[in-house]
């Protein structure tokens, strides 16, 4: 077990969210906790954010995915932590794309490198919500109306996030985008995760019930 920022989280795995977890659950008093204590590091009021803990686990047995056109990286299951590396992860792609779409092309380079190459995905969610997901990570928008209560939290939560950082562009002068580019430092370097990884499958089930409740049967 050991602390890791989400870029050091996600430089070596492709996460993957099983489908015996519950979707997306986070509504609006959690989206504004985050936004709060990712703006207190942009504006230095604190230094880090201790986010919480994320639990994977490793099958050994399972194939490496391609990532990208000369990687393969292998897969872990999510067993806790997934909303907030989902929203982590989605608040990064408004972050990237709005930069990108103000002049910064340089943060081209970090998709990649934090939400995906090709068609893989550094989050994978389950079949309750991954579509969607994927479409909003790459378009800012999905295509169809949402099919579950779940996908429409990612829908919701998009919106909700993208209208925080559209009201930040607002600021005179070039305070918008010395905002976005402070936000991205604090998403990925600035907020630190719990890493611990699962060894054993038999300890799944016993780690899912203690630290989430919730999940499905």
């Amino acid at each position: 077990m050991n602390k890791q920022t989400l870029t050091k989280l996600i430089s070596t795995n492709l996460f993957r969210i099983p489908d015996y977890q519950r979707g997306y659950a986070w509504e609006k008093d959690q989206w504004d906790d985050f936004i709060q204590d990712l703006d207190a590091l942009v504006s230095g009021e604190a230094r880090s954010h201790y986010t919480g803990t994320v639990v994977v686990y490793e099958d050994n047995h399972r194939e490496p995915l391609p990532y990208g056109n000369t990687k393969k990286l292998p897969v872990v299951d999510v067993v806790d932590g997934q909303q907030r590396l989902t929203t982590s992860t989605l608040y990064l792609s408004i972050v990237v794309l709005e930069l990108i779409a103000s002049g910064a092309d340089d943060y081209r380079l970090e998709v990649p490198t934090y939400l995906y190459a090709g068609s893989t995905a550094r989050l994978i969610l389950n079949n309750d919500c991954h579509d969607a997901f994927h479409s909003l990570l790459r378009n800012g928008q999905i295509n169809t109306r949402a099919r579950s209560i779940h996908e429409q939290r990612l829908v919701d939560a998009h919106g909700y996030l993208s209208k925080h950082i559209k009201n930040k562009m607002e600021m005179p002068g070039n305070a918008g985008i010395e905002y976005l580019q402070g936000l991205f430092e604090a998403i990925t370097q600035k907020l630190s995760f719990t890493y611990y990884t699962i060894e054993e499958e038999c300890e799944i089930g016993m780690t899912f019930e203690l630290m989430n409740s919730r999940g499905k049967d």
